[in-house]
């Protein structure tokens, strides 16, 4: 689920996951790039905030990393 906040550029990321059983096999990486484009080619944002459990944050913070070494978001 994305909220947007589109006059603030900035959308919210909230009970994003992918099951145990298909963890690792690119699912989510695959989701988030799609959101990530359509984020900024249709509604203009720039930033994303999301919270996470311990279990997820590694995850999010190797996309942060992905985003700012290959993509100007």
């Amino acid at each position: 689920m994305m909220f947007a906040y589109c006059s603030q550029r900035f959308g919210e990321i909230a009970f994003c996951a992918i099951t145990a059983d298909e963890q690792v096999k690119g699912y989510g990486t695959r989701l988030m790039n799609h959101l990530k484009q359509h984020a900024r080619d249709e509604d203009g944002l720039t930033h994303f905030l999301t919270y996470a459990d311990n279990n997820a944050v590694g995850y999010f913070i190797k996309q942060v990393i992905y985003m700012s070494m290959f993509q100007q978001f």
